[in-house]
């Protein structure tokens, strides 16, 4: 599926969910980069060029979506395989 070495960045400023992306990456042997804020996590990308990004999108945190957006119309990374775990949203509207 991939070629070695197998590299992941994941974008998550929650320290629960980056350590357990680092120990399921380490049992899979993908070699992981975790970056803790979105607004970093595009030049990291660009640095890094993993085979995998993995971000971990507040709903209510336009940035994770703006690297989301940008990740897709950016040619050179437009390629990369992306996962995105959706969580929070404690400030939206509950009507």
């Amino acid at each position: 599926m991939f070629d070695s070495p197998r590299s992941v960045v994941a974008i998550t400023e929650n320290s629960e969910h980056a350590a357990l992306l680092v120990a399921l990456a380490g049992a899979s042997e993908f070699d992981i980069v975790v970056v803790e804020t979105a607004t970093r996590g595009y030049s990291r990308i660009k640095t890094v060029m993993p085979d995998l990004v993995v971000v971990d999108v507040e709903i209510d945190n336009p940035e994770g979506c703006q690297l989301l957006s940008m990740l897709k119309i950016d040619g050179a990374l437009s390629g990369i395989r992306v996962v995105t775990l959706a969580t929070g949203g404690e400030n939206l509207p509950t009507n």
